[in-house]
């Protein structure tokens, strides 16, 4: 086993970490530098209040982070390559969900996804395969 680990010209754990590093970039949609770009036009098109869209956004990440421990199981279930295509699928979903946000109650569905998916879940995965991968193949197992 140790002669076919040394004869590889690639060490995998490298392609593991960029994997990971694009993981927490494909975050984004989630985090809030991205969703503070659009508040103005919030405030402008829905004729709402600075502090009511920061209530709808604050709940919504208060719930999302509750339910990450539920996602960090399914992780450990079902493992990081499985839940990356999942999440990442339906944080593309919530995305165009967003796209359509007519009142307050789509808001703060399509906040807690986001929040749930991007920045809660896209960067659970990563945090957790790196680390993992590389205990694994030191251990050997």
């Amino acid at each position: 086993m140790n002669s076919l680990k040394n004869r590889s010209p690639v060490y995998y754990g490298w392609i593991i970490v960029f994997i990971s590093a694009l993981g927490v970039f494909f975050s984004g949609p989630g985090q809030t530098y991205s969703n503070s770009v659009f508040i103005d036009q919030y405030i402008e098109e829905f004729d709402w209040s600075r502090s009511h869209i920061s209530t709808l956004y604050s709940i919504s990440t208060l719930c999302a982070g509750i339910l990450m421990m539920f996602i960090g199981r399914f992780v450990d279930r079902f493992g990081q390559r499985k839940m990356m295509i999942i999440i990442g699928a339906t944080l593309g979903i919530a995305c165009f969900f967003n796209s359509f946000v007519s009142n307050t109650w789509m808001m703060l569905v399509g906040f807690f996804l986001i929040r749930l998916l991007g920045q809660g879940s896209m960067t659970l995965l990563p945090n957790t395969l790196v680390p993992q991968w590389f205990i694994k193949k030191e251990a050997g197992l």
